[in-house]
Formats: C-alpha cells, sequence, structure tokens
C-alpha cells in the first residue's frame, strides 16, 4: 500500500476486528494490547474496558482525530506479525483469517508475510469467490498443476483455505491410485509407488 493516508474503516468492520483481536480465548493479552496501542501511536484511552472495547474505543478514537486509519491498519500488522507466533502458527493462521474478512470488506489483505495488498473488495457476505480468484492468481503464477484448480472452490474456503488443502490432498492420492492402477491408500500406497521399484517416478 503506497497511499499516504488510507481511507477510514467503517465502525463496523472496526469493531469485528477489535473483537477479534479481543477475543478472550484467542485474542491478545492486555498488556499485548497496552503495548501494541503504544508501539503503533495510538493512544489506550480505556483501559478499565473489556479487551475488545478498549480496541475499539482506542481505534475510532484515532480515526475521528487522523481521518484515516493507517494506525489501525499498523496496530493490525504490528499484532500479527509473523514472528509472535513462531510457537502457535494455529492461532496465527486463525486470527489472520479473521481479521482477513473484515478487511476484505474494505479492500485489504494482510499477507502470511505482514505486508498489506490491496484486493477488489467484497460487498456480499457470499463475496469468497474473491478469496478464490486470489488463490488461483497464486496458483496460475506458480504454474500449478491444472487438477490442483478444481479445489479451489468457494464452499472449501468459505471460512478459511484449510478444507480446500485438505480435499486436495485427497485428491492427490487419488490422482496417485489412478495413475499406478492399484487401490491401497495412506502410507501403503505411498510406498509401493514410489519405493526403489516406483511404479511412477517424479521428475
Amino acid at each position: 500500500m503506497t497511499k499516504s493516508y488510507i481511507k477510514c474503516l467503517p465502525p463496523n468492520v472496526i469493531e469485528m476486528i477489535a473483537m477479534t483481536l479481543g477475543d478472550t480465548n484467542n485474542g491478545l493479552t492486555g498488556t499485548e494490547i497496552h503495548r501494541l496501542l503504544l508501539q503503533s501511536n495510538i493512544e489506550d484511552i480505556d483501559e478499565s474496558n473489556t479487551k475488545w472495547k478498549r480496541l475499539f474505543n482506542a481505534f475510532a478514537e484515532n480515526q475521528n482525530k487522523l481521518h484515516c486509519s493507517n494506525q489501525i491498519l499498523n496496530f493490525i500488522k504490528n499484532a500479527l506479525a509473523p514472528s509472535r507466533f513462531i510457537n502457535n502458527p494455529e492461532r496465527f493462521r486463525q486470527l489472520l483469517s479473521n481479521v482477513n474478512i473484515q478487511l476484505a470488506f474494505v479492500g485489504f489483505e494482510l499477507k502470511e508475510n505482514g505486508q498489506y495488498r490491496e484486493i477488489t473488495a467484497a460487498e456480499t457476505i457470499s463475496d469468497v469467490q474473491i478469496k478464490v480468484n486470489n488463490l488461483k492468481q497464486e496458483l496460475d503464477k506458480r504454474h500449478a498443476h491444472i487438477e490442483i484448480f478444481k479445489y479451489c472452490k468457494a464452499e472449501l474456503l468459505q471460512n478459511n483455505y484449510f478444507h480446500s488443502v485438505l480435499e486436495a490432498n485427497k485428491g492427490l492420492f487419488q490422482r496417485i491410485r489412478e495413475l499406478a492402477g492399484i487401490s491401497t491408500d495412506g502410507i501403503t500406497l505411498i510406498e509401493q509407488v514410489f519405493s526403489s521399484n516406483p511404479i511412477l517416478i517424479i521428475n
């Protein structure tokens, strides 16, 4: 994102991001919230409130004062810095996915490397097709095998990419069975097909 001043986020988007990052079970701690607000140049104006309301009030106050969302987006970027989740990658992916669902409505996505990119803004809940198109574009860039594209379906990407990857994994085993002409599964299949006398050879 190269713009000096980034457009304001709608109140509902700010609220949902605050609820995600301030979630009691999976979100930030009170100490983390205070430190990250200061790090992002956002005043912590409501320390006694619940975590998500504390975040919402801080975000709203900052955006109303500056008439842009730069520092809110900076907070999100700092909060979801990949290095903070080395020991809990699943928590990172869940928080990132939930935040990106909201950012999609304003045309932004925070990538796994901690950098933002602009995307086509979602307009409806069913606008998960944006994810499908983004994934297809990424697979195109990587020259992925055409068989992979059959798993780029909106219903598989509704919440996150996990189900798409799971189905693609199942499809890989089926593809190996078809090419090798055998009906086993799992480790047995792999050992039979790619042993010291392989049935299939990967280049």
